[in-house]
């Protein structure tokens, strides 16, 4: 028995298996306690203020308060202001973020320490790739699965971000089980609702973005009952439901878990951020229609990422290229001329081959602003399985694809009047695409790897198979090297981050104009005097405070040289008594003037 259900199934236990061990060193090669990007950091200083005394205690982390009782030079007073926790005045905490992830991350840190922290986001984006690997038609073969393991997981965002301090993979597979459940019961099994309800609201409670695929997952369940009216691929013939007597209860059972959803939403899961956004919205989507000339920047940027390699062509040439590109492959298989199909899919895939392999060899190939179809090119073909589980009215694939699409369409509505409809300015800090859809990364595999299993079974023409079959392998070889130059880029900056982390590390007090050096090193702010300016023209005001609480010296650190001319102050000539410049970071060290060392 058990032989034979290794030989059924080596295939995908050995992906699973080959990538749990690539998540892993790739773990193990990164340092811990620095962090890449400023929200990474601040969610570990929430984690940190979070406290158990007989119930949930907090206190923000910030060695600085004896010397700065007002908390004017805490980093959260400074640029993206929200981004730190803050106490609030009756107490407790104020955080950017819900409580959930940190929260979770506690018990972890506590057990393992600071690698404790990566269990949740690499053991949740290494058991997506699993379940996606689940996803495909019944006939699929173990060598199939895992090739959906390998793409989700080494060719997609999901493991980039599992090698980071977030809940993103967290909250998407949350989502992804979700849409598993989805599929895996007819429609007339109303009480797989029941199942997919908790799994989307603690979906949301991590991200509330996760809100569009909420939406998303009820119009599939709806297209799902729809297709299940005509015929069905073999073994999947649906039963109907005798006397209608579910049919009474699942309107009112629907409609009061999706309340419950929302209603919970919105009370109890909205931060100071979310609810700012909510305000300026409805002023953004009113004038939305009359920013059409925004829109097919809109549809470039977000699902492409801004050119990174505009010295080839203007920049205008290619929004034109790859929005044409992106509209003839995504009509391509609704068209039933095989030759008209042709003309739009190959140089379709050729220019999207061409500009993906472009920005991934960019100078900036890897940042959180990335566009949602360029990190994973591939996935242009999903529209492929949509169109395939139509003709055969597969209920499974079909749903899957119909929630993907519309995942996708409402996830752009959202980025581009956070963005694009309201004159190309972010609205409270909406700038990623990839990071926003994460859950779209492996139903779009999914979906992309069953178009091309049913593409090179169909009756096309042998040069067009092959064809399609070469272009394919390239647009996921650049996905591949796109999460190569991402690894690159996290283990740089994370070098950098240790190497200044260590630099100041030798320093007693620490003053900085770079609101962002906090939360990058949150394990030095934690433990030792760490003070942020909001400007260069508030080292006074800092050197008055320091002064009065007899704080003789202090190191000031920067990105930009300082001038003569700001070291003076009202409280007395500053002593420049030494400096230095390590790897880009200036440090010039002080001390007040008729002063000693501390």
């Amino acid at each position: 028995m058990a032989g034979t259900f290794l030989r059924r199934h080596s295939a995908h236990l050995l992906a699973a298996a080959a990538l749990l061990v690539v998540y892993l060193v790739a773990s193990r090669a990164l340092p811990k306690d620095v962090f890449w990007h400023p929200d990474d950091g601040a969610k570990f200083l929430a984690m940190q203020s979070i406290r158990w005394d007989r119930g949930l205690t907090y206190a923000v982390p910030y060695p600085g308060r004896t010397l700065d009782p007002s908390w004017a030079f805490y980093p959260g007073r400074c640029d993206h202001r929200g981004l730190y926790p803050l106490p609030e005045p009756g107490g407790g905490i104020r955080l950017h973020w819900p409580i959930w992830f940190p929260l979770l991350s506690r018990v972890f840190y506590a057990l393992f320490g600071l690698s404790g922290i990566y269990v949740i986001p690499l053991f949740s984006g290494w058991l997506t790739a699993i379940v996606a690997g689940q996803w495909l038609t019944p006939g699929s073969t173990s060598r199939t699965r895992a090739t959906a393991i390998v793409l989700v997981g080494c060719a997609s965002p999901i493991m980039f971000y599992s090698l980071c301090f977030s809940e993103h993979t967290l909250a998407t597979l949350l989502g992804t089980l979700a849409i598993a459940t989805l599929i895996a019961f007819a429609p007339d099994r109303w009480s797989a609702a029941w199942a997919v309800v908790p799994l989307l609201f603690l979906s949301v409670a991590l991200r509330l973005e996760m809100l569009a695929l909420v939406a998303a997952v009820i119009v599939a369940w709806g297209g799902a009952v729809f297709v299940a009216a005509g015929r069905s691929v073999a073994g999947e013939t649906l039963r109907k439901v005798a006397g209608g007597r579910f049919r009474g209860r699942v309107p009112s059972a629907v409609a009061l878990c999706v309340l419950l959803l929302g209603v919970i939403a919105l009370e109890s899961l909205l931060t100071p951020r979310h609810w700012e956004l909510l305000r300026t919205l409805p002023s953004v989507a009113q004038g939305a229609l009359s920013r059409w000339r925004f829109l097919l920047r809109g549809v470039v940027y977000i699902f492409f990422g801004p050119p990174e390699f505009q010295t080839r062509l203007p920049s205008w040439m290619w929004d034109v290229l790859l929005f044409m590109a992106m509209s003839a492959a995504g009509a391509a298989p609704f068209v039933r001329s095989r030759r008209v199909e042709a003309l739009l899919l190959v140089p379709a895939l050729l220019i999207l081959l061409q500009a993906s392999l472009l920005m991934v060899l960019a100078s900036h190939a890897y940042l959180n602003r990335q566009g949602i179809l360029a990190v994973a090119p591939y996935l242009i073909l999903a529209p492929y399985a949509l169109a395939d589980a139509w003709r055969r009215r597969d209920q499974r694939l079909f749903s899957l694809a119909v929630c993907a699409v519309c995942y996708a369409a409402i996830g752009f509505g959202m980025l581009f009047l956070t963005r694009f409809a309201n004159d190309g300015t972010y609205l409270i800090g909406l700038d990623g695409a990839a990071r926003y859809m994460l859950t779209l990364y492996p139903a779009g595999a999914a979906l992309a790897l069953s178009a091309v299993q049913s593409y090179r079974q169909s009756d096309r023409s042998a040069l067009m198979r092959s064809t399609f079959t070469i272009l394919t392998a390239g647009l996921v070889g650049v996905s591949m090297l796109y999460q190569v130059r991402g690894l690159q880029m996290l283990y740089g900056s994370r070098n950098t981050l240790v190497t200044w982390q260590q630099a100041l590390q030798r320093e007693d007090r620490v003053v900085t104009d770079v609101w962002w050096l906090a939360a990058t090193c949150p394990a030095f702010f934690a433990t030792h005097e760490f003070y942020c300016l909001p400007d260069r023209a508030a080292l006074p005001d800092w050197v008055a405070e320091a002064a009065e609480g007899n704080a003789a010296a202090f190191t000031f650190v920067s990105r930009q040289p300082l001038t003569a001319g700001q070291f003076t102050s009202a409280a007395g000539q500053l002593v420049l008594t030494g400096q230095d410049v390590v790897a880009d970071l200036y440090l010039y060290r002080f001390r007040l003037a008729d002063r000693g060392t501390p």
